[in-house]
């Protein structure tokens, strides 16, 4: 003869599913918060290998003679707060001594702005800014180590320091998103510790 089940089987019962059920609930949210944190950082490391992608192809391109007044290569202009690193290009190989007919690639970094632009001004063309990104960075007035850029070096090249981007730069600077799972900052540090990049022209090598 079959016995019906105690109340205190169907009290361990409940509690057993009530568990289960608990932990796949658990299961679900670390899941989607898992999912968003990767999401949110890989669009933020897009956005950074967008940029260093950028500026290594037209620096690497980068011509000039820094001994000369006027024939430079590479010019950094800070003076008014926001950097503007401008590149000189050869981009007529029949005539390398005619420094009138180069092609200059500018670099504008606007943190207030969180944007990255750059414009293009082949001989007698006025250039328009475009965007590189919207979610630059500089992490200094927020505890971290601050953005800077020196150019040229003393080796001639191009030299970035502590460059980041985030997923919302607006959320991030007005403080409404600071949580690293829904809005990661993804920077130019290695796992070395090293947050320093640097580019080099292509004519480097040649002196």
């Amino acid at each position: 003869m079959r016995k019906s089940a105690t109340l205190m089987e169907l009290m361990i019962a409940v509690v057993l599913l009530a568990l289960i059920v608990l932990a796949a609930g658990s299961f679900e949210v670390a899941s989607r918060y898992f999912l968003r944190s990767t999401e949110t950082k890989v669009e933020a490391l897009n956005e950074l290998t967008l940029v260093l992608e950028h500026l290594h192809k037209n620096i690497l391109l980068g011509i000039g003679d820094n001994a000369v007044p006027g024939n430079v290569g590479i010019v950094l202009d800070d003076s008014t707060g926001v950097p503007i690193l401008s590149i000189r290009q050869d981009t007529n190989v029949g005539t390398p001594y005619d420094y009138d007919d180069d092609t200059w690639v500018y670099y504008r970094f606007d943190p207030d702005n969180h944007k990255i632009e750059y414009k293009i001004e082949p001989p007698g063309v006025t250039g328009s800014w475009k965007t590189l990104t919207d979610n630059f960075i500089d992490l200094g007035p927020y505890g971290g180590t601050a953005f800077n850029i020196q150019a040229p070096t003393a080796s001639g090249g191009v030299q970035i320091d502590h460059l980041a981007t985030v997923y919302d730069a607006e959320k991030y600077e007005n403080n409404t998103d600071r949580d690293p799972r829904t809005n990661a900052v993804v920077t130019t540090e290695d796992v070395t510790g090293s947050a320093t990049v640097f580019f080099y022209p292509l004519s480097h090598s040649w002196r």
